[in-house]
């Protein structure tokens, strides 16, 4: 390697100790604080208490008060000591650092110097080369200058790749809002069919309840029109029919046991071959019928 190279190469060097100085100078203020931590400070934990008049249980609980009042100092003391023998463990690591830091810039610092002065002695032996030692040191500032560019460039590309990661990353969650506000509506809307589907003739049971009841109705399975005939009969008297002029208008019948716990349902259009029936259980309601709205 030429001297010029290994001058450039030791100028590099120093250069970037000097850029990562401030850094480097932060570390050690943080690592070499001011050690705040104060030593505990404690009283006589032993009082004068004439023993002569107290008696052992009296005297034993005292001793035990000591013991546990020694003991705390003692876990306190232990605490400040471990403190204390971490910061001393961390400004040694930091002038172990120093030391290091500084050792390697003396080395750097003194060939620099070394190899600027064979710079010099051989700029003194050039004669006809002495061109091409200048053509040398054009060219590699230049270099310098387009590597500088190429940093520049590649600081600039990183940072369009973070803003195009930022902006993909909010579109996205806007595009997820959008579907969950898109499900959320359908779903309201759903809702608002049903509630507009059920029209009610019950005694005591609001509009929200009578759509639990009309949408835990249409999970279960239907059965015949016997089914349903026979639970009428099981629990006439709570049952009330609901028709229109022609006896056709589709109805939805509930009817309790004698605990008003237990209801059976079903609707009908006024056929029995068109009958459908269900039968599901509700605790603590009095529900008695309900029209349904076909459509």
């Amino acid at each position: 390697m030429s001297n010029l190279k290994q001058l450039d190469q030791y100028k590099n060097e120093i250069s970037t100790f000097l850029e990562k100085f401030d850094d480097i100078n932060v570390f050690i203020q943080n690592a070499t604080k001011p050690f705040d931590e104060k030593s505990p400070l404690f009283d006589c934990v032993f009082d004068d208490n004439d023993t002569d008049k107290m008696t052992i249980e009296e005297i034993s609980q005292r001793n035990l008060k000591y013991d546990e009042t020694i003991n705390n100092k003692i876990i306190s003391l232990e605490s400040y000591f471990d403190k204390v023998q971490e910061a001393i463990v961390k400004r040694k690591y930091v002038f172990s650092f120093i030391e290091e830091q500084t050792t390697r810039l003396n080395e750097v610092l003194l060939k620099f110097q070394e190899t600027s002065k064979s710079v010099e002695k051989d700029f003194q032996m050039l004669s006809e080369e002495n061109d091409t030692a200048i053509y040398e040191i054009v060219k590699a500032k230049k270099k310098s200058k387009e590597l500088k560019i190429q940093l520049l460039e590649l600081q600039k590309a990183k940072h369009e790749e973070e803003f195009k990661a930022f902006a993909n990353s909010w579109e996205e969650k806007l595009e997820n809002n959008a579907v969950v506000q898109n499900e959320k509506m359908i779903k309201n809307k759903k809702e608002d069919e049903t509630n507009n589907r059920i029209t009610a003739y019950s005694n005591g049971v609001n509009l929200n309840k009578k759509v639990e009841l009309f949408k835990e109705i249409e999970k279960h399975s239907k059965t015949t029109f016997n089914r349903v005939f026979n639970l009428y009969n099981t629990y006439n008297g709570n049952c009330t029919i609901i028709n229109n002029k022609n006896g056709l208008k589709p109805s939805l019948f509930l009817f309790s046991n004698a605990n008003n716990q237990y209801f059976g349902a079903f609707v009908t259009n006024g056929y029995k071959q068109c009958a459908k029936s269900f039968l599901f259980k509700i605790k603590d309601e009095n529900v008695f019928s309900m029209t349904l709205k076909m459509d």
